[in-house]
């Protein structure tokens, strides 16, 4: 049977935003409540079910992780780092997101003209995680490398 977030939320009765608070690592979630999830998720195999499928993949079709093919990962979850390979990953600026759409909702609010609508885009940097998952090349290396 594979487990999901929702699996894990209904065997520790919290909702499925904690379940996925305390797996990224949030600072908003008891440490008793952090002990007790991390403990179900583990029980369940929860996180490594989407990566483990893709590692056995490769394995099984004779593929070399980071060697011929590599997998990125996204969240930069607390079990990435033990998973072998280790998992590259993308890491979010979480703390920093809630701040900027705090302070957007806040600045709509007190807005004069509430019924007008500005659309922006605003770009928050994120932070590769580079571990054994991933081929890396250097700009003098050659090969496409996005940036």
């Amino acid at each position: 049977m594979k487990n999901t977030i929702k699996d894990a939320a209904k065997k520790t009765n919290v909702s499925i935003t904690t379940v996925y608070r305390v797996s990224n690592k949030s600072k908003d979630v008891s440490a008793k409540t952090c002990k007790h999830i991390l403990s179900i998720i583990k029980e369940l195999s929860y996180f490594l079910f989407v990566i483990a499928s893709g590692l056995k993949i490769c394995l099984s079709k004779g593929i070399s992780v980071s060697d011929e093919v590599s997998i990125v990962g996204f969240d930069d979850s607390y079990i990435l780092p033990y998973i072998i390979p280790r998992l590259t990953t993308i890491k979010q600026r979480r703390e920093e997101m809630g701040k900027v759409a705090a302070e957007l909702l806040l600045n709509r609010m007190s807005s004069q003209n509430k019924k007008k609508k500005t659309l922006r885009q605003i770009i928050i940097p994120v932070e590769l995680i580079e571990r054994e998952s991933a081929i890396f090349f250097s700009s003098n290396e050659g090969g496409d490398r996005l940036e």
